[in-house]
């Protein structure tokens, strides 16, 4: 995992870049979103999971358990309904990289 944090005037960013290993890194996503609590986060995920809430066309045990958690702790997904996907390979392509962000960060990425 790499963070970065940047002060903007009274305002903190917090900005992180992960893979993510479905068996351990869900503490360590729980232990940044603590830290990040009054900052606005926006974090980019190769999760290796697939969920249609992100526009995959399957959702697999990974995706439902990173939805879950999703869903728990008040994130947002940015990923976009395209006809591009986040991965592809000689064996297929899927949407497996994600976005997502905290109430905090959510206005300025919608604008």
């Amino acid at each position: 995992m790499v963070v970065l944090e940047v002060s903007l005037g009274k305002q903190r960013i917090l900005a992180a870049n992960m893979y993510f290993d479905i068996n351990r890194d869900l503490i360590k996503l729980e232990a940044l979103l603590q830290y990040a609590k009054a900052k606005a986060t926006l974090i980019a995920i190769d999760s290796n999971a697939r969920s249609k809430t992100w526009f995959d066309v399957i959702r697999n045990k990974r995706g439902q358990i990173i939805e879950e958690f999703i869903l728990g702790s008040n994130l947002h997904i940015l990923n976009c309904n395209k006809n591009v996907t986040t991965y592809e390979s000689i064996r297929g392509t899927s949407n497996v990289d994600l976005t997502v962000t905290n109430n905090m960060m959510l206005p300025p990425v919608r604008n």
